[in-house]
């Protein structure tokens, strides 16, 4: 029984260590997305073109940076077209008018546009989310590739006009996840907001109950809703006994899950 005991805690300690650090890691790295897009989304000129474009065409009162709008206008192009091509993890960023309407985009970008039209409301949840959408599956060189939002308001004169928006990839941060997994054979997946998870087997997405991999832990990925700080419990399936561990990722509202075979990691200690 005390050997036992050791070893369960021994796993839980290497487990939950993992995955705080993966967990970090996730949340830097959106972060810098957040900070980046901060910086477009604070500019002046930004905020002007946001607060010109944001008023009605026939009742527009005179802008007072209007009679320089074309210049305006040109250098928000260009803003968002080298913020795009300078961040190898953002596939779109465009500029939002306070209706949701973009009026500017990263140029050769337009087969993704249809990501902000599809689901009007997908800017409004990120609001509420830390500016984080759900989970999103597009299609980058022919590949599905899972994908979200990052939305940042932008401001004139204290009133909201617009949003700067970036629809940034999963695809390096599920390398880095690979990469640090706690045993050859654990499992991995990062679940958003919304009930969606991001399997790091095989790159999809899905409500989580309707991926088979992960249905014996619904009602824990439940529990991880309400929970703070990590969850660690001891799970059997199929006979088998695993550690799961759900860790937050801080700056967002979503969870890390990491799924370990309880010999595999025995074996490992």
């Amino acid at each position: 029984k005390e050997i036992f005991d050791i070893t369960d805690s021994s796993a839980e300690n290497s487990i939950s260590s993992t995955s705080s650090a993966q967990a970090e890691m996730i949340g830097s790295f959106i972060n810098e997305l957040q900070n980046n897009g901060k910086n477009i989304a604070i500019n002046k000129d930004i905020s002007i073109y946001s607060s010109i474009m944001s008023m009605y065409v026939y009742d527009r009162p005179y802008h007072p940076d209007y009679d320089n709008f074309e210049n305006i206008s040109s250098y928000v192009q260009n803003s968002v077209n080298s913020y795009q091509q300078s961040n190898p993890n953002v596939e779109l960023a465009a500029v939002l008018d306070k209706e949701g309407n973009v009026i500017s985009s990263s140029e050769d970008c337009d087969e993704y546009l249809y990501i902000l039209s599809e689901n009007p409301d997908r800017i409004n949840i990120a609001s509420n989310n830390d500016g984080i959408s759900d989970f999103v599956t597009i299609k980058v060189g022919g590949t599905n590739t899972v994908a979200f939002l990052i939305c940042i308001d932008i401001v004139y004169e204290e009133e909201r006009v617009g949003t700067f928006v970036q629809l940034c990839t999963t695809t390096l941060m599920q390398k880095k996840l690979f990469s640090t997994k706690v045993t050859n054979s654990s499992t991995g997946a990062v679940i958003d907001a919304h009930e969606n998870i991001l399997n790091l087997s095989n790159g999809k997405a899905t409500d989580y109950r309707k991926d088979t991999n992960f249905t014996a832990y619904t009602d824990l990925f439940v529990k991880s809703v309400s929970e703070e700080g990590i969850i660690f419990e001891d799970v059997e399936v199929d006979r088998l006994q695993n550690y799961v561990c759900i860790s937050p990722i801080y700056g967002t509202d979503w969870k890390l899950v990491t799924i370990v075979g309880k010999n595999d990691i025995s074996n490992e200690l």
